[in-house]
């Protein structure tokens, strides 16, 4: 489950959601046939730069928004959502009459609440009184031990937390896990306080620290800073690096040795406070983190505790505390970075929140109100062909053994789709919601999702449920769980440009398709391949033919490598490979699932264009975008694991049929 919310991250792509509306239009919303053929320069020869062929005058025309870091057809969908969200939050926050509890009450009354900016600025610093209190409360080791194991149910981040994920090796059970986390270190990355070149970044990070106490109003803020700064530097030492992380490692600790393996936290009144009490054993990803943290639990001074999880809870509120939060929030994290020069609106800002936060609760409103059924109909008909494809692709590989090919069939035959939306939205713990209480509510919210994180104990999983605190219909969003297995297409990318129900199937295929097929292949590479049809951790590859996959994702690296992202800065070929690996075998996938779909028949010729034609412009159209330089260059270094947007693009040089299609002859760049 940790690696499938690492897939659904990479997999989200931009936060963006669906702008169906329930009667299907006519006609295609972008051109004849689904493809905006005003983006394209037809000056660029598609072999020397079919990026720029398919994107060029897309590109030259579009500037980036001074409140984004980014502009990209994800960017597109989700002004469209965001302008519906508004509508039917506005609608609801001003209806005071919703009985208590339901939808109506919940979303009006948080979105009222979240944008009285008049509220939030006389409330003042007030509300973050109590919890401060709590905190200020911890005298003891054994207080920390009880504060650090609720702290998934606080705004903020601790460095040890209690999460839940389903059994690695018994997927129809869940476990608790407790670890070290990179998640405490607001800085990111530990390298970014281990290595030299980091230090004018740590020395503004302590500054911004101290503004933000000194605005809570805590007193030797300056000297309060320098200690958080000192714990986190020690909380970064303390984790592994990320390469000498072992995802796929297996380490159930009986209750009973957790004290002689991890000397130093009171892991009685850890797991009394968290209520864990009656498990039987904890998983632990990377014992040797977890030892070092148990340590620092240990041996640092309470006091610098107490300022660390005070900064932590004050940023894990500054979205609901007056202005000067916010604005010193955004300067740090933001705006010092080059990503954006200026805040969201405030109501763009809390729809953002809304749809992050509430999902539960306003993924059934948005189904209801926009969300065709014939689209998810049309959806689920094209995945089944890609199924379909990629199973006679298993048949047919030439490369892998028999006992791969049955073990990789098998895995495919039982992979689930869920698309776009459940066809019932079962009962869910309430949440309570207080209109004028901003900062409550955020708190009520964050509780509630541990809550429900931990009544999962003791249950059996549902391969088939939803999982709708997780995931909303309304973002932009292809994803394979390994857990299920399941390949997951929400509603927010069932529309243009990347599927159209009114659009030619080229498209579709070229668009939706080749990104779902993409994820799909996530379920049999070097890390899908270690979960097996019941979606339990075993690895079914045969080492020969792991082999032999990896000596063809090392041509594959080597010709990513070769892309520059920027002057003098290029793509890493073997970082991004992963992802790579999936653009290739996606959209081949994709292109046989098309010609599947035609039945033996030719594909009509429209506007000049061929059905092959179409469906590669419609693959670079899923990367048309524009990113700030400071951007570009922080993926590149490492902030991304996907190429950059021209070479996902060119990923058709691959292809056969690329060449026949646009008659690319060599030579060309």
């Amino acid at each position: 489950m940790k690696q499938f919310s690492r897939w659904c991250a990479f997999a989200m792509l931009g936060a963006a959601a669906m702008s169906c509306s329930v009667a299907l239009a006519a006609g295609p919303a972008l051109g004849t046939w689904g493809f905006d053929t005003t983006g394209m320069d037809r000056s660029v020869k598609p072999g020397d730069d079919f990026h720029r062929f398919a994107n060029g005058a897309w590109v030259q025309r579009t500037s980036i928004p001074d409140d984004r870091s980014r502009f990209n057809v994800f960017s597109e969908l989700d002004d469209r959502v965001q302008a519906q969200l508004l509508e039917l939050l506005t609608e609801m926050a001003a209806d005071r009459t919703a009985p208590p509890g339901s939808n109506r009450q919940i979303l009006g009354d948080w979105f009222a609440s979240y944008n009285d900016k008049k509220a939030i600025e006389a409330a003042g610093t007030a509300p973050l009184q109590a919890s401060l209190s709590r905190i200020n409360a911890i005298r003891t080791r054994s207080d920390l031990a009880r504060y650090l194991s609720i702290s998934d149910g606080l705004p903020g981040g601790s460095p040890i937390q209690v999460s839940i994920a389903t059994d690695a090796k018994d997927s129809a059970h869940y476990i608790a896990q407790v670890d070290l986390l990179s998640g405490a270190l607001s800085l990111g990355e530990r390298e970014a306080y281990l290595e030299p070149k980091g230090e004018p970044r740590r020395r503004a990070y302590r500054q911004h620290v101290e503004r933000m106490l000194a605005l809570a109003g805590l007193k030797d803020a300056k000297l309060r800073a320098q200690r958080v700064l000192d714990l986190e530097t020690r909380i970064a030492a303390a984790l592994l690096p990320r390469d000498k992380v072992d995802y796929f490692s297996y380490n159930m600790i009986p209750f009973g040795e957790m004290g002689k393996r991890f000397p130093g936290l009171d892991w009685a009144a850890f797991f009394a406070a968290s209520g864990l009490s009656e498990q039987s054993s904890v998983f632990v990803q990377t014992p040797p983190a977890l030892a070092a943290g148990a340590r620092l639990v240990a041996g640092v001074p309470l006091e610098t505790w107490r300022d660390y999880l005070s900064y932590q809870y004050i940023k894990g509120c500054a979205e609901v505390l007056p202005l000067a939060f916010r604005e010193e929030h955004f300067d740090f994290y933001t705006r010092s970075l080059g990503l954006q020069k200026t805040m969201r609106p405030r109501q763009a800002e809390s729809i953002d929140t809304a749809k992050e936060k509430l999902q539960r609760f306003l993924g059934g409103e948005y189904v209801r109100l926009y969300v065709s059924e014939q689209t998810k109909a049309a959806a689920i008909a094209m995945v089944d062909e890609i199924k379909a494809a990629f199973d006679d692709r298993l048949a047919r590989a030439d490369w892998i053994s028999d006992s791969t090919r049955t073990e990789a069939r098998r895995k495919l035959a039982a992979t689930l789709g869920q698309i776009s939306h459940p066809d019932h939205w079962p009962a869910t713990e309430p949440l309570k919601v207080v209109r004028g209480d901003a900062l409550g509510n955020h708190e009520r919210v964050i509780a509630r999702s541990a809550r429900i994180a931990r009544a999962k104990l003791g249950t059996t999983s549902d391969r088939k449920a939803w999982d709708l605190e997780f995931l909303a219909p309304y973002w932009a969003m292809a994803a394979p769980d390994p857990t299920k297995p399941a390949i997951i297409v929400m509603a927010g990318i069932l529309q243009a440009p990347f599927f159209d129900a009114a659009a030619d199937p080229a498209a579709n295929f070229g668009g939706l398709g080749a990104v779902i097929a993409h994820e799909l292949t996530h379920l049999f590479d070097y890390l899908g391949s270690r979960y097996d049809a019941a979606g339990n951790m075993r690895d079914w590859f045969a080492p020969a033919d792991a082999e032999k996959f990896k000596a063809r994702g090392e041509r594959l690296a080597g010709q990513m490598s070769r892309y520059e992202a920027m002057p003098g800065l290029f793509v890493d070929g073997q970082r991004t490979l992963f992802e790579s690996q999936a653009d290739l075998g996606g959209t081949q996938i994709a292109f046989e699932a098309y010609h599947r779909s035609l039945k033996g028949k030719p594909a009509p010729i429209i506007d000049g264009t061929t059905g092959d034609q179409r469906f590669f412009l419609a693959w670079a159209q899923n990367w048309r975008g524009k990113l700030k330089d400071e951007i570009l260059k922080q993926d590149t270094l490492g902030g991304s694991t996907y190429a950059t947007l021209q070479a996902r693009a060119a990923m058709v040089r691959n292809i056969d049929a690329w060449y026949e299609a646009f008659d690319v002859k060599p030579g060309e760049k």
